[in-house]
């Protein structure tokens, strides 16, 4: 069963703008907004009207003007749910004339408010806006509710609108913008914690890209040893590009690390197809080089020599059995 929670506050100057939807906000829905409903008493002229009404009862009954700080119409945010009616609305607020005193003049409920998930699902901040009058004409005095006035408030709303009472705390209430400004901070966050990711496999990126570097260099050099593959002036300067490269310090910063592991893979590749190229004439060109031609010659003579004395061997031990043969039949 889904919480609901009642949070009172002095009505502010915008109020009736916002809660009738006059106003654009960027939370808003407006494809929703025909789920809100509204209701408004009969004998309620509007919030400013009604401060001059009450402020001309004060002072007639005091002979002094009301205390700047003092707020006679306040302003409930109340947490609903998708099907919560306004006849629900109407009675808890029925209840709360008969127990406190305070009388709603208009209400409002909001089904059009929220924000998008990182996942991309829509998160309503289902609500309703009552504004109450605080102020009791009959003594002239606002209405004094107690710690205790405030929980059972919130519990009978819970019991007319079946719903969950919510824990009480001192928690302050998050209005919309502030729980925009709330979802903003935890999207903030998980970007930060992506970039801080990105950043982290960009550095071992790098660190893998200076690793095959430094192999690609080795191979080179190795081949180039080889006085028939001579490098051109070309590659020898991606080959020099990559080995500063791979010897420089990791930069700091995402862009500038980035720019430097597209800078390595440029100089790796163009490295690996100058060792390919040179690799490549080698292969070529090995059958001219003296010292290779020397020793395929010298490798197929003592082939031959060990042929002929494996023939000679076996002619031997095939003369010398025959011997012994002869030897027996004297």
């Amino acid at each position: 069963m889904a919480q609901t929670s009642i949070h009172i506050c002095p009505v502010k100057e915008g109020s009736e703008l916002h809660n009738s939807r006059r106003k654009d906000l960027n939370y808003v829905r407006k494809e929703l907004s025909s789920q809100n409903q509204s209701w408004k008493s009969p004998d309620y002229p509007g919030i400013d009207k009604h401060n001059n009404i009450i402020a001309t009862d004060y002072l007639a009954a005091h002979g002094k003007k009301m205390h700047a700080k003092a707020t006679p119409i306040r302003e409930a945010v109340v947490v609903i749910q998708q099907d919560t009616t306004m006849q629900q609305l109407l009675a808890a607020c029925a209840k709360c004339r008969e127990m406190f005193g305070i009388e709603a003049m208009q209400i409002y409920t909001h089904k059009d408010e929220g924000h998008t998930a990182e996942d991309g699902t829509w998160k309503p901040n289902l609500h309703a806006h009552i504004i109450f009058n605080w102020y009791d004409f009959n003594t002239h005095t606002t209405h004094k509710l107690s710690r205790q006035d405030m929980s059972e408030m919130q519990t009978l709303f819970a019991e007319f609108l079946n719903m969950e009472r919510g824990v009480s705390s001192d928690r302050k209430h998050l209005n919309a913008i502030q729980q925009k400004n709330q979802a903003e901070a935890a999207k903030l966050q998980h970007l930060q914690e992506q970039v801080l990711q990105h950043k982290t496999e960009l550095q071992q990126e790098c660190k893998d890209l200076r690793k095959s570097g430094t192999q690609t260099v080795k191979a080179f050099d190795y081949l180039c040893r080889f006085d028939a593959a001579k490098p051109t002036q070309q590659e020898l300067e991606f080959r020099k590009n990559l080995e500063q490269e791979c010897r420089r310090d990791l930069p700091t910063e995402n862009q500038a690390l980035s720019e430097y592991a597209r800078k390595l893979r440029y100089y790796l590749m163009n490295t690996i197809q100058a060792v390919t190229s040179i690799g490549k004439r080698l292969q070529e060109l090995v059958c001219h080089i003296p010292f290779i031609k020397l020793h395929e010659e010298a490798k197929a003579s003592k082939i031959a020599k060990e042929q002929a004395e494996a023939r000679e061997a076996a002619a031997n031990k095939e003369l010398h059995n025959l011997q012994i043969k002869i030897g027996q039949a004297r």
